[in-house]
């Protein structure tokens, strides 16, 4: 549903010319009252607080991770053990990517690094010319430091060991019910209301067919992330005849409608954003491998 916003003394008149010009168009669009957007990336500087004691550290969707001060969440290992993903707004190419400090660190000691970053992509351009918003960070992990386990306890930390696919699917089907495991250790629930959000007037970033997630809180739709969540991974429901979820995107941001009291959580559309880095000859990724990408998934 496309929603449009009209002042008041407007709707009325944009009512009829929109049924003039789109007479067959039940569910189509919907006219409400202008509103102010704000996107906030959910990179968060503070310490984590989620953490484990290995004597090599496990990687694992949701495990926490930094650069230089931000603190976000792995989001899995695709294709080998050493290409890792995550968000971009918190790193840049090149830089080293370090283990939250609880992950077997003595108080006062360095984080260890586990890799570096290769490569960020923020907005991208399709083939057709249209934007999409990635905000994906390839990495390059050291696996003589660190291990990777892309399976997802659920619930956390004891509970069935599910397995991640990445989601290749045209579209998400409307309305599907999502799970992400976030930075303390505990799954929130909610739905995916719009799977190709666009909103190009926000002031830090534009946003291109995002998948806008939220649950109800009384009469409101709200977040169910917080900051530091960035990095996670928007999963389906496990079902009771398999174990391996969906993947259908990497959380990115909250985003708020302050005119209407609601907030979104934001999240990339995973497979639409890895199908173009693969496909579309403008961009040149350690990812590419073949014509498609179709090969490309959690290992």
């Amino acid at each position: 549903m496309v929603l449009i916003g009209v002042d008041a003394p407007q709707k009325e008149e944009a009512d009829r010319c929109l049924r003039e010009a789109f007479p067959d168009s039940d569910g189509l669009y919907e006219i409400c009252d202008p509103w102010e957007s704000s996107y906030q990336p959910g990179s968060d500087s503070a310490s984590p607080r989620r953490g484990c004691q290995l004597s090599q550290p496990e990687l694992s969707p949701s495990t926490t991770i930094g650069c230089e001060g931000k603190f976000f969440l792995f989001s899995g290992a695709v294709v080998n053990c050493e290409r890792g993903l995550t968000v971009a707004h918190a790193t840049n190419p090149e830089k080293e990517i370090v283990l939250d400090p609880s992950h077997g660190s003595s108080a006062g000691d360095r984080p260890a690094t586990i890799g570096r970053c290769l490569e960020t992509y923020d907005n991208l351009q399709r083939q057709n010319g249209d934007k999409l918003s990635a905000d994906l960070a390839l990495l390059k992990l050291n696996s003589r430091v660190c291990s990777v386990d892309n399976t997802v306890r659920w619930p956390f930390p004891s509970g069935r060991t599910l397995q991640i696919k990445i989601y290749k699917g045209q579209k998400v089907p409307d309305d599907t019910r999502v799970m992400i495991l976030d930075q303390n250790g505990d799954f929130q629930y909610g739905t995916i209301r719009r799977d190709h959000l666009t909103d190009m007037r926000l002031k830090s970033r534009d946003l291109h067919d995002v998948l806008a997630i939220s649950t109800k809180k009384g009469w409101n739709e709200v977040t169910i992330t917080q900051s530091g969540d960035s990095g996670a991974l928007v999963m389906s429901h496990p079902s009771n005849d398999s174990d391996v979820v969906n993947v259908y995107g990497i959380v990115n941001a909250i985003y708020t409608e302050p005119t209407n009291d609601r907030s979104l959580t934001i999240a990339n559309s995973l497979w639409d954003v890895l199908h173009e880095l693969c496909t579309n000859h403008k961009y040149h990724t350690a990812l590419q491998n073949n014509n498609t990408g179709d090969y490309i998934d959690f290992v």
